[in-house]
């Protein structure tokens, strides 16, 4: 039992009571007592002598302030009691007397007893006040510590009462020491004494709340004869080893768990005195003095390293000093000390005698049980020294605090450095980093019987040693064989996992668990059909009134055979709030689920309408609970802690939870809150008919084993899961630049004539989800989709962008000739009908093999043309229809791809990550461009100097930039290398490399020198904060030279000057053209520099890239991001003068306030700018 504490530092006064059934003639029969040893009180005493004496007839209670009130039973409850008192007219004051002011819930009195020793007498008193020269009157129960330590904080078990028995006791001080007390028993002369006359100190007949007003007597009310008295003898307990166990296995199992819950200082020092009250139990303590008594103690001196025990008698030196404990903590050091009750030697007689022949083991364990022994006697108390860097909590803290962090860490998913993200497994204790799906991981939380490992491996890592060895003895393993290096996979893990199956089967009973379980009560509308409950169960409907239908999936087929329940079981409206929750007992909650139901009213299945008639008119469906029975279902099992009122003991109370209706409640994994299914099976199962026409591409994959069922991908943390959103089947989509409303007449033929498609009623969350036009039996594989009779090999545009992952290539709907399959024929004169065929041969397409399309037809005179654009024209004239598809591979979508993928922030995620992934997590001032989209660089293709020439080449992914005049491919996304493979004329361009003098290409207005000035030229310039200039903006300036556009006289020389376009209608020039040596003329008497080249280069940098040099760039290279410099110590970033830490006289860290300066007080002496680190 090595569990150090906190000790409590003030007496709190114990207040006793009598209780005791038996028949005859009242007297004291006999007397036993034991000293028992409970922690420090601040008295100077921490044993206190408790006493039992037998009465030989049933015990009562006599009140001599009122002659006419009956004698009362010991054991009746309070209210009984109380009601006696108010029918025999006692006066409300003197009510205490039974009701018990102290809320120990025990009658008491006073003036009974007293305790005699030779020339020492402590009687019993009505006022229990320093010294403590009197009696306390206990309960008469077997543990009788178990009343007193309640009183300063512990648990208390209830206890049957001991027959006709009084119960009290006395610290074992001055004038009745431990010494004098034995002397006294060996020669017969400790003995309880009769003394009820009004003699006593304290007494006062004037005051009704007296106590002594209360007499024990027989049940004819006669007291016992004054005077009479019973010598005292030591109790003889007998050890029971079997009783031993069982009671300490289950006691000290409470100790930890009030332990792990505790989150104050008084909570902590209520679980380490009801440590006492188990070790002071009879059954405890029998065994516990066996023990002792096989070996023999000394007192010897030990060096103790870096203590705050006491080794002086300063009454100032917070070491010894026990109330300055907890306002001046003393500051650790060695010290020599005398430490009582260490193992000496094994008594080999004893030993001998009583364990026969395995003696030599039992005396092999005792030198074992040596240092444990010696840790239990050791003085050191736990303060913290508020010296020492970084503490500043008590014992209380290192006790408690780790194993409820370790608790939180698992359930919440935090990493072991207390983080919310995560690298890799080795930084969680569930050993799993999860991705969350952007470009962060957490680690994977648990819950129910899967925290065990986690929190065992958490404790381990964290808790004080002195901790998990009493948690090592509840479970039942060996402390010295668990240690951190096993819980990090080392050697031992036979033992590891034994010790986690342990903890497994020690953390509680089978239970309804769930992660993010809001309420394990569930109140019950009754009569509430399925079809009517999940009618009113949208998010529609309101979040405060929404049903759920719950089905009984443990019985047979009846899908009526279930219950419906309230979504949310509360009520928060006009300053009222209602609740069904576990924690309040069952009567309560039924009480409140029946108010609830009377708020609401009723439910609309359509909205959350304020009235049955509003919800009517919108056409929905209404469902009153105003005038329902309700009832109340527990899931879970819920133990609490309740005040009993007939005996004010603060008893356990388990509330039972209904497994069948536990394990009755599922929901569909994934659709957790029921915004699609409303609680629906088949809808779950299916993903089909899903709430308001919408659903989930990812609930709609096929097992491959089995293709009735449905599988979905999900992200789990542990064992708690969520929609992978980005998990898709493949998909298959026809008309795809068709408008999705109606997939109609312009569908099916092709090579197989299929028949027109019906227009899907729901539509999908996610890539694709808005296509109507599905064709779901076409998505096996990419060829099966896009039909190679028809179709071009599948391929990605060129200018396609990485994010796309549609395969749009063969998403043209138009009318082909499938008997015509060289490109000659195809182009020649051709007619059908007496009309001219209008078609054009398409290289790519049939595989690559070619097709001939079919645009429409030209009257023989050519006055009238038929376009082909829709199936019923093409098809009417004998040609064929292809309807046009576009294909998207599944993603996440089989067992076996769903198990990782790369969370680097890319789209679409991949499912591994490149083999170079990281970032840099500081920053380096870089050359960048104003668009982000152009980071990665982009390819100009100079051959096309005219947006006519560049517009040619838009098919293949060309735009035209009207602000530089410069043909570019669109969307590029590339390197120089896949740049320049295009052909000659293509260039690559990118602001990266650049130094902070070379990054930026402008004109800089020399004759602004100041931010003010530069500002006031409002859209004309820009201040330039890093290089603290006025740059002229580039739509303005974005060259060196140009030529002013109205001296333009040619159209094609007008347009490729940026800034100029051509007037056709005047044959003029118009605009502004940008170069810089032209702005004196738009600002007068301004002085403008170029600072920058005029190559092709520098005019990309200036205007298209617009390249600026940015500081709070992320570094872009492992190199650059581990030569940045970044120092953690923020704080310091603007410079700091740092010194050593100072010791105030009492030990502790000084703060800076408290430091005088010694040197120069200038700015510049202060600030000075620490190394880069």
């Amino acid at each position: 039992h090595n569990l150090r504490m906190w000790k409590p530092r003030s007496c709190l006064l114990l207040l006793g009571m009598l209780l005791a059934t038996s028949q005859g003639e009242i007297a004291l029969k006999s007397c036993e007592y034991r000293l028992l040893t409970i922690s420090d009180t601040g008295l100077g005493s921490d044993k206190i002598a408790v006493f039992h004496c037998e009465t030989t007839t049933d015990l009562r209670l006599k009140s001599t302030l009122n002659s006419s009130a009956p004698l009362f039973d010991p054991s009746l409850s309070r209210q009984e009691i109380a009601a006696k008192l108010q029918e025999a007219g006692i006066p409300p004051q003197a009510n205490w007397a039974a009701l018990n002011s102290d809320s120990l819930g025990y009658l008491r009195w006073s003036g009974n007893l007293k305790l005699e020793c030779d020339d020492v007498s402590i009687p019993q008193r009505a006022k229990h006040d320093i010294p403590l020269d009197f009696l306390y009157t206990f309960p008469p129960t077997r543990n009788s510590l178990n009343q007193l330590l309640q009183a300063m904080g512990a648990t208390k078990w209830p206890e049957p009462n001991l027959k006709n028995t009084i119960s009290f006791g006395v610290f074992v001080m001055a004038p009745l020491s431990r010494e004098k007390m034995e002397a006294c028993v060996a020669q017969g002369t400790l003995r309880v004494v009769v003394d009820q006359d009004s003699s006593f100190p304290g007494y006062d007949d004037s005051d009704p709340t007296n106590s002594s007003f209360w007499k024990f007597v027989d049940v004819a009310g006669n007291r016992p004869a004054p005077g009479s008295s019973v010598a005292v003898t030591k109790r003889q307990m007998t050890c029971d080893p079997p009783a031993f166990k069982a009671f300490a296995d289950e006691k000290k199992k409470f100790v930890i768990d009030l332990l792990g819950a505790a989150k104050t200082e008084d909570q902590v020092k209520g679980a380490m005195q009801t440590r006492d009250n188990i070790f002071n139990h009879e059954t405890y303590a029998a065994c516990d003095e066996r023990l002792r008594s096989l070996f023999a103690m000394e007192t010897r001196e030990q060096e103790l390293k870096g203590v705050r025990a006491c080794s002086s008698e300063d009454p100032n030196d917070p070491c010894c000093n026990d109330a300055m404990r907890w306002s001046d903590c003393c500051l650790p050091s060695n010290k020599l000390v005398n430490i009582s009750g260490l193992f000496k030697e094994p008594i080999d007689a004893r030993i001998n005698a009583q364990c026969g022949a395995k003696a030599g083991q039992v005396k092999g364990y005792l030198q074992a049980f040596a240092t444990s022994l010696m840790s239990t006697q050791h003085p050191e108390t736990g303060c913290q020294a508020r010296g020492q860097e970084g503490t500043g909590d008590h014992l209380w803290d290192q006790l408690s605090s780790p194993l409820q962090k370790c608790i939180n860490a698992v359930l919440h998913g935090k990493s072991v450095a207390d983080k919310d993200s995560c690298q890799d497994d080795s930084e969680c204790y569930t050993s799993s980093c999860v991705s969350e799906g952007g470009s962060t991981s957490r680690c994977a939380r648990e819950v129910g019987s899967g925290v065990a490992e986690p929190i065992l491996k958490c404790v381990l890592l964290n808790a004080d040693r002195d901790l998990w060895k009493s948690m090592a003895q509840i479970v039942g393993v060996n402390p010295s064989v668990i240690k951190k290096e096993t819980a990090l996979g080392g050697a031992g893990q036979a033992a590891w996992n034994d010790a986690v199956a342990k903890v497994r089967a020690k953390i509680g009973s089978p239970n309804c668990a769930g992660f993010w379980q809001d309420t394990q009560m569930r109140c019950e509308i009754v009569g509430v059909g399925r079809t009517t409950c999940q009618a009113m169960g949208t998010h529609m409907s309101g979040w405060s009134k929404r049903l759920v239908w719950i089905g009984n999936e443990l019985t047979a087929d009846d899908a009526e055979d279930g219950f419906c329940t309230l979504a949310n079981p509360g009520w928060h409206q006009n300053g009222e709030s209602l609740h069904v929750h576990d924690n309040q007992n069952d009567e309560l909650n039924k009480a409140s689920c029946k108010q609830i139901a009377e708020r609401m009213a009723f439910v609309c299945s359509n909205s959350d309408a304020a009235s049955e008639a509003a919800c009517t008119a919108s056409g929905g469906q209404v469902l009153r609970t105003s005038d329902k029975e309700t009832r109340v279902h527990r899931l879970k099992s819920v133990t609490y802690h309740e005040q009993n009122p007939d005996t004010g003991e603060w008893e356990e109370i388990t509330m039972q939870g209904n497994k069948t209706m536990c394990e009755m409640q599922s929901k569909c994994n994934w659709d957790s809150d029921g915004r699609y299914t409303s609680g629906d099976k088949t809808k779950c199962l299916t993903g089909e008919n899903l709430n308001s026409g919408i659903g989930l591409v990812s609930a709609s994959i096929t097992d491959p084993d089995d293709p009735s069922k449905k599988m979905v991908c999900m992200e789990c943390g542990g064992s708690w899961c969520h929609p992978f959103y980005f998990s898709s089947p493949p998909q298959c989509v026809a008309v795809p630049h068709r408008p999705q409303e109606s997939c109609g007449g312009d569908t099916g033929g092709g090579p197989d004539n299929l028949p027109s498609m019906t227009t899907l009623t729901s539509s999908f969350e996610g890539d694709g989800g808005y296509f109507r036009c599905r064709r779901d039996n076409f998505t096996g594989s990419q060829e099966q989709c896009l039909d190679q009779r028809i179709c071009p090999l599948p391929a990605r545009y060129q200018e396609q962008h990485p994010s796309d992952m549609w395969i749009h290539n063969c998403g043209d709907s138009f009318c082909y000739d499938p008997s015509i399959t060289l490109e000659g024929v195809c182009q020649s004169e051709r007619f059908v009908g007496g009309e001219r065929i209008d078609s054009w041969w398409r290289p790519e397409w049939r595989a690559g093999s070619g097709l001939c399309r079919v645009t429409g037809t030209q009257s023989a005179d050519w006055s009238t043309y038929t376009h082909f654009g829709n199936k019923a024209a093409c098809e009417a004239k004998g040609f064929s229809w292809w309807e046009g598809r576009a294909y998207r591979a599944g993603q996440f979508d089989t067992k076996e791809s769903c198990t990782q993928f790369c969370n680097d922030g890319t789209w679409p995620p991949k499912q591994q990550c490149d083999s170079d992934n990281s970032l840099c997590d500081t920053f380096c001032g870089q050359c960048t461009p104003a668009d982000r989209d152009y980071m990665g660089g982009i390819c100009i293709y100079s051959a096309s100097t005219t947006s006519e020439m560049c517009a040619r080449n838009e098919t293949a992914g060309y735009t035209w930039d009207w602000d530089s005049k410069m043909c570019m491919v669109k969307d590029f996304v590339g390197t120089e290398a896949s740049c320049t493979a295009r052909g000659p004329s293509h260039a690559f361009h990118t602001c990266a490399g650049g130094s902070e003098d070379s990054c930026g290409q402008y004109c800089e207005a020399t004759h602004l020198t100041a931010m003010d000035q530069c500002q006031a030229q409002s859209m004309y310039h820009d201040w330039d904060w890093q290089k603290q200039v006025c740059r002229v903006h580039s739509h303005y300036a974005s060259r060196e030279t140009a030529t002013q556009c109205n001296a333009h006289s040619s159209e094609g020389v007008c347009n490729s000057e940026p800034g100029c376009w051509w007037e056709p209608t005047t044959s003029t020039c118009s605009g502004q053209a940008k170069g810089c040596n032209l702005m004196s003329s738009m600002v007068p008497g301004g002085t403008f520099v170029w600072r920058g080249g005029n190559d092709e280069a520098s005019l990309v940098k200036s205007s298209v890239l617009r390249c600026y040099w940015n500081t709070w760039e992320r570094c872009s290279t492992k190199e650059t991001c581990e030569a940045a410099g970044d120092c953690n110590d923020g704080w310091a970033e603007g410079g700091a003068c740092i010194v050593p830490f100072e010791k105030s006289e009492k030990g502790h860290r000084k703060d800076c306030s408290e430091m005088p300066l010694t040197g120069p007080t200038s700015a510049t002496n202060r600030r000075t700018r620490p190394a880069a680190s």
